[in-house]
């Protein structure tokens, strides 16, 4: 049997509201099981962004079309961009504001 652990969390109503409105949106069972499955998301934006061995300043327009949209595309939500967020601090983490700035700049040509 899989070893499980209780949380005590404590969020505002807001907060609640928004939990439960993804959980009927994805369809999860529970609160666990919602957040069992974005962690996964995470480990796999994660595994993509620390995967990539040049710096953005060596990057083509196709290599940021690669990188950030190709694959990752269906992790963003196109309404909110929330996940697409993530990506981009992700970006910043690992190769600075100058490596940000060079994606983005590619994605706008």
């Amino acid at each position: 049997m899989a070893k499980t652990k209780s949380i005590g969390i404590r969020v505002t109503p807001e907060v609640n509201k928004e939990i439960e409105r993804l959980k009927e949106a994805f369809g999860f069972g529970s609160f666990g099981e919602m957040l069992e499955s974005f962690v996964r998301i995470l480990q796999l934006v994660d595994q993509d962004i620390f995967r990539i061995e040049s710096h953005p300043r060596e990057w083509s327009k196709k290599d940021v079309q690669n990188y950030l949209s190709g694959g990752n595309s269906d992790w963003t939500d196109p309404r909110t961009g929330e996940l697409g967020k993530l990506l981009w601090r992700r970006l910043r983490e690992r190769f600075g504001q100058d490596g940000v700035e060079r994606a983005r700049e590619l994605l706008e040509k």
